[in-house]
Protein backbone atom coordinates (compact mmCIF):
# COMPACT_ATOMS: atom_id res chain seq x y z
CA UNK A 1 0.00 0.00 0.00
CA UNK A 2 1.22 3.16 -0.95
CA UNK A 3 0.96 6.22 1.45
CA UNK A 4 -1.48 8.39 -0.23
CA UNK A 5 -3.54 5.00 -0.22
CA UNK A 6 -2.93 4.92 3.15
CA UNK A 7 -3.31 8.41 3.85
CA UNK A 8 -6.88 7.83 2.02
CA UNK A 9 -8.23 4.99 4.18
CA UNK A 10 -7.28 6.83 7.46
CA UNK A 11 -9.02 10.17 6.55
CA UNK A 12 -12.30 7.57 5.64
CA UNK A 13 -11.64 6.37 9.08
CA UNK A 14 -11.21 9.49 11.01
CA UNK A 15 -14.07 11.23 9.08
CA UNK A 16 -16.77 8.04 9.72
CA UNK A 17 -15.91 8.30 13.48
CA UNK A 18 -15.25 12.21 14.13
CA UNK A 19 -17.12 13.70 11.18
CA UNK A 20 -16.38 15.51 7.71
CA UNK A 21 -13.12 17.53 7.44
CA UNK A 22 -13.72 21.06 6.40
CA UNK A 23 -14.89 22.09 3.29
CA UNK A 24 -11.76 23.11 0.72
CA UNK A 25 -9.16 21.25 2.63
CA UNK A 26 -6.21 20.01 -0.07
CA UNK A 27 -3.89 17.27 1.56
CA UNK A 28 -1.06 17.66 -1.02
CA UNK A 29 0.33 14.15 0.55
CA UNK A 30 2.66 12.47 3.12
CA UNK A 31 6.69 13.67 2.77
CA UNK A 32 9.97 12.84 4.95
CA UNK A 33 11.43 14.63 7.12
CA UNK A 34 13.58 14.53 10.36
CA UNK A 35 11.37 17.17 11.67
CA UNK A 36 8.07 15.17 11.53
CA UNK A 37 5.59 13.53 12.06
CA UNK A 38 3.69 17.35 11.73
CA UNK A 39 1.48 18.94 9.10
CA UNK A 40 2.85 22.08 7.34
CA UNK A 41 0.16 24.91 5.66
CA UNK A 42 1.44 25.55 2.25
CA UNK A 43 -0.96 28.55 2.29
CA UNK A 44 -2.20 31.40 5.02
CA UNK A 45 -5.44 30.16 5.17
CA UNK A 46 -4.44 26.59 6.49
CA UNK A 47 -6.05 24.70 3.67
CA UNK A 48 -3.40 23.31 1.38
CA UNK A 49 -1.67 21.01 3.66
CA UNK A 50 1.35 18.39 3.59
CA UNK A 51 1.74 15.66 6.01
CA UNK A 52 5.21 14.93 6.53
CA UNK A 53 6.55 12.02 9.14
CA UNK A 54 9.49 11.40 10.08
CA UNK A 55 12.43 9.16 7.98
CA UNK A 56 12.17 6.66 10.50
CA UNK A 57 8.96 5.46 8.47
CA UNK A 58 10.68 4.66 5.31
CA UNK A 59 9.97 1.17 5.32
CA UNK A 60 8.36 0.79 8.48
CA UNK A 61 4.29 0.31 7.38
CA UNK A 62 3.23 0.57 11.30
CA UNK A 63 5.14 3.39 12.33
CA UNK A 64 3.84 5.54 8.57
CA UNK A 65 0.45 4.12 9.85
CA UNK A 66 0.48 5.54 13.29
CA UNK A 67 2.12 9.13 12.71
CA UNK A 68 -0.19 9.53 9.54
CA UNK A 69 -3.10 8.72 11.72
CA UNK A 70 -2.33 11.50 14.32
CA UNK A 71 -2.03 14.24 11.58
CA UNK A 72 -5.26 12.77 10.06
CA UNK A 73 -7.65 13.85 12.88
CA UNK A 74 -5.35 17.32 12.53
CA UNK A 75 -6.66 18.04 8.80
CA UNK A 76 -10.19 17.26 9.66
CA UNK A 77 -10.53 21.12 10.86
CA UNK A 78 -6.72 23.02 10.51
CA UNK A 79 -5.50 24.84 13.52
CA UNK A 80 -2.19 26.47 14.30
CA UNK A 81 -0.71 24.93 17.00
CA UNK A 82 -1.12 27.41 19.55
CA UNK A 83 -4.84 27.17 19.29
CA UNK A 84 -5.13 23.33 19.55
CA UNK A 85 -7.25 22.19 22.71
CA UNK A 86 -6.26 18.87 24.93
CA UNK A 87 -9.72 17.78 22.86
CA UNK A 88 -7.68 17.59 19.65
CA UNK A 89 -4.54 16.49 20.54
CA UNK A 90 -6.12 13.55 22.59
CA UNK A 91 -8.48 12.73 19.83
CA UNK A 92 -5.47 12.52 17.30
CA UNK A 93 -3.44 10.67 19.78
CA UNK A 94 -6.94 8.36 20.47
CA UNK A 95 -6.92 7.70 16.93
CA UNK A 96 -3.26 7.01 16.18
CA UNK A 97 -3.54 4.07 18.86
CA UNK A 98 -6.69 2.59 17.46
CA UNK A 99 -5.37 2.13 14.42
CA UNK A 100 -2.06 0.74 14.90
CA UNK A 101 -1.71 -1.10 17.92
CA UNK A 102 1.78 -2.32 17.21
CA UNK A 103 3.21 0.77 18.32
CA UNK A 104 3.30 2.33 21.55
CA UNK A 105 3.38 5.99 22.12
CA UNK A 106 6.79 6.98 23.85
CA UNK A 107 6.28 7.24 27.79
CA UNK A 108 8.02 10.21 28.04
CA UNK A 109 5.30 12.06 26.24
CA UNK A 110 3.02 12.13 29.04
CA UNK A 111 0.98 15.32 28.35
CA UNK A 112 -0.40 13.27 24.96
CA UNK A 113 -1.09 10.25 26.89
CA UNK A 114 -2.98 12.80 29.58
CA UNK A 115 -4.88 13.95 26.46
CA UNK A 116 -5.87 10.75 25.07
CA UNK A 117 -6.90 9.46 28.72
CA UNK A 118 -9.05 12.61 28.72
CA UNK A 119 -10.56 11.47 25.12
CA UNK A 120 -11.19 8.22 26.25
CA UNK A 121 -12.65 8.84 28.59
CA UNK A 122 -14.99 10.80 26.94
CA UNK A 123 -15.96 8.41 24.21
CA UNK A 124 -16.34 5.58 26.71
CA UNK A 125 -19.89 7.84 27.17
CA UNK A 126 -20.90 8.43 23.59
CA UNK A 127 -18.55 7.22 20.76
CA UNK A 128 -20.00 9.33 18.42
CA UNK A 129 -19.98 12.75 21.07
CA UNK A 130 -17.54 14.60 18.74
CA UNK A 131 -19.16 13.88 15.76
CA UNK A 132 -22.56 15.05 17.56
CA UNK A 133 -20.64 18.08 18.64
CA UNK A 134 -18.67 18.96 15.31
CA UNK A 135 -22.23 19.11 13.57
CA UNK A 136 -22.27 22.08 15.81
CA UNK A 137 -18.84 23.53 16.02
CA UNK A 138 -16.76 21.68 13.03
CA UNK A 139 -13.26 23.10 14.41
CA UNK A 140 -12.53 20.51 17.09
CA UNK A 141 -10.57 22.77 19.18
CA UNK A 142 -13.55 25.16 19.17
CA UNK A 143 -15.76 22.72 20.80
CA UNK A 144 -16.49 24.64 23.92
CA UNK A 145 -16.84 22.82 27.72
CA UNK A 146 -20.74 24.18 27.62
CA UNK A 147 -21.33 21.97 23.99
CA UNK A 148 -20.00 19.05 25.11
CA UNK A 149 -22.04 19.08 28.12
CA UNK A 150 -24.79 18.98 25.90
CA UNK A 151 -24.07 15.79 24.99
CA UNK A 152 -22.40 14.57 27.75
CA UNK A 153 -24.90 13.10 30.43
CA UNK A 154 -21.99 12.71 33.06
CA UNK A 155 -21.16 14.70 35.78
CA UNK A 156 -17.35 14.86 35.47
CA UNK A 157 -17.26 18.56 35.03
CA UNK A 158 -13.45 19.01 35.83
CA UNK A 159 -12.91 16.12 32.61
CA UNK A 160 -15.08 19.30 30.29
CA UNK A 161 -12.92 21.50 31.84
CA UNK A 162 -9.53 19.74 31.07
CA UNK A 163 -10.30 18.28 28.07
CA UNK A 164 -11.01 22.14 26.69
CA UNK A 165 -8.05 23.79 27.72
CA UNK A 166 -5.45 24.79 25.56
CA UNK A 167 -3.07 22.10 24.94
CA UNK A 168 0.04 24.20 24.64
Amino acid sequence: MYYADLLNLLMNKAEEAFGKRKQGINIKGVQFDAAGPCIYFNNKDLTDITIYISNKCRGNFNLATFQIAHEVIHCLYPNLIEDVTYLEEGLATFFQTQVSTCIQIESGATKYITARELVSKLLEFDNNIIKAAREVEPNISKISKDLLARFYGGDDEELLDRITAPFY
